[in-house]
């Protein structure tokens, strides 16, 4: 009866043992699955946000990428949800200095978040339950965001623009606009056939044309190559012909110079003669009894003219057969 009674107890530790094992190894990978690790000693910092952007508890807490510790819990400050408290779980290997930045990243593509320390060197080693300074890193979503919305409200731009322009197209494409834009077309269309027509008249002209344009360019490359053959000869006649040209321009000017000074000398002497007045010229100019002579002898010339021309019988005789009346010569 012992034996079975001592048999019964051990069935029973048996089982509580195996229910302490199930619930033990439940716990490690419940906290296995969670991101905790039971049996490693960890020291607990925190760090307030603004927002956290989907930033959740068992997040990694990393430095260069590597797993240092997690997020252990998210909490609010006083109820205020502009103050969140994150409470991080950091390997107790890990020397977190005060000056630290706990900086919220995005750990894929897929909206996954962590904390990454970024460690200052230079200020002295922080304590357990310390608070981090906090930064938080633009989301993916943000940053493409920041990037296209400048391309959204540009292309709106662009569509408003481009409406206007079809607006102002449409309003410019009217009926009578798209007649004359026909018209303008067929102008243009008989234009570029009237263009053809006098292209190939022309063509034919130069090919009936070609022999004697041939003949021409030869007789002019024929001039051509006598006066380079002769340039040298041409050039020495042209030289001599200006300075034969030269040398009468000079002679001939220079006897024109003379004469003209000669012609001077004289008429300045005859004008000195008259101004003193000497010689006939010098008479006439200077005394005026002379001119009062001529002027009366004029007057008497006129009034015998008149007299002449009133009475010419008085001063003319002629007969028909020659002789004289000598009655009316006696008279």
């Amino acid at each position: 009866m012992k034996k079975i009674t001592d048999l019964n107890v051990s069935k029973e530790t048996k089982v509580g043992i195996l229910a302490a094992l199930s619930i033990t190894l439940l716990i490690l990978g419940y906290s296995y699955m969670k991101g905790e690790d039971l049996f490693t000693k960890s020291n607990t910092f925190y760090a307030v946000y603004g927002e956290i952007d989907g930033l959740t508890a068992s997040n990694p807490v990393t430095i260069n990428g590597f797993k240092v510790g997690q997020v252990k819990k998210i909490s609010i400050v006083d109820g205020n949800l502009e103050r969140l408290i994150v409470r991080m779980e950091i390997d107790t290997k890990i020397k977190v200095t005060k000056n630290s930045i706990a900086r919220i990243y995005n750990a894929d593509l897929f909206g996954s978040k962590g904390v990454e320390l970024v460690l200052d060197k230079t200020s002295p080693l922080a304590e357990e339950d310390d608070t981090l300074q906090s930064e938080i890193e633009m989301s993916i979503g943000k940053s493409m965001s920041t990037v296209l919305n400048p391309v959204k409200a540009k292309t709106e731009q662009l569509l408003v623009t481009l409406d206007s322009v079809l607006a102002s197209v449409d309003d410019v494409l009217n009926d009578e606009t798209q007649r004359n834009l026909r018209s303008g077309f067929k102008s243009l269309a008989e234009t570029l056939e009237n263009f053809r027509k006098t292209s190939v008249k022309v063509n034919d002209l130069v090919d009936a044309e070609t022999k004697r344009l041939d003949q021409i360019f030869a007789h002019v490359e024929s001039i051509t190559r006598n006066l380079r053959e002769n340039n040298a000869t041409l050039t020495k006649t042209m030289r001599n012909v200006n300075q034969i040209t030269d040398s009468l321009a000079a002679t001939n000017l220079k006897a024109t110079v003379e004469n003209a000074n000669s012609a001077l000398v004289q008429l300045d002497s005859v004008m000195r003669k008259i101004n003193k007045g000497e010689g006939t010229m010098g008479l006439l100019v200077n005394d005026k009894k002379l001119y009062d002579n001529l002027s009366s002898s004029s007057k008497n010339l006129d009034a015998l003219l008149l007299d002449m021309k009133a009475h010419p019988k008085r001063y003319v005789h002629f007969s028909i057969f020659g002789r004289k009346d000598k009655s009316t010569e006696s008279k």
